[in-house]
């Protein structure tokens, strides 16, 4: 075995120790802060004990931010969302979830940028060209909403269902 790949071996076996002996370790359980499968208030406390041990976690932050969204916690998810980025810019989620939150609350300048910032770092994200899509109808503009309704549909199937379970429909 290459000296390198059994150091990260060995790294990673460490982690894992750790993360066993300190629940509060942000690795201790990550799938529970990140995970969509994880009923809300739990997800959130699940995050809650990963930024506290490391307040650097914007993946932390991303997903107390979806699960703040899914309770209807609009404006604290929008302020986790805020902090995500700041920790990595490169965070298409946060972005995209920001967009959601503001569409959510009818602050569609808001939703607009963040959804354009989504789109910059992954030009291919059906869901923010949705909420794209669906802002634009709401601020007049049919013809370009609807072609990029068209284009989130056709990448995507089923994204109208996807978007309306989260509060978000054309």
């Amino acid at each position: 075995m290459h000296v390198f790949a059994r150091s990260a071996l060995v790294a990673g076996l460490a982690v894992a120790v750790v993360a066993v002996a300190n629940p509060a370790h942000p690795q201790a359980d990550p799938q529970r802060c990140e995970s969509a499968a994880t009923p809300p208030d739990q997800r959130i406390a699940a995050c809650d004990k990963a930024i506290a041990a490391n307040a650097r976690s914007d993946r932390a932050f991303t997903g107390r931010c979806a699960a703040r969204s899914a309770l209807g916690a609009l404006d604290e998810a929008i302020s986790d969302c805020d902090r995500a980025p700041e920790i990595n810019p490169r965070n298409v989620e946060a972005f995209m979830l920001r967009g959601h939150a503001a569409l959510r609350l009818a602050r569609l300048d808001d939703a607009l940028f963040h959804y354009d910032e989504a789109l910059k770092l992954a030009p291919g994200r059906s869901e923010a060209r949705f909420g794209r899509g669906v802002v634009l109808r709401r601020k007049g503009d049919a013809a370009r909403g609807d072609a990029e309704l068209a284009a989130a549909r056709k990448a995507a199937p089923g994204i109208d269902a996807t978007m309306a379970k989260l509060g978000i429909a054309p």
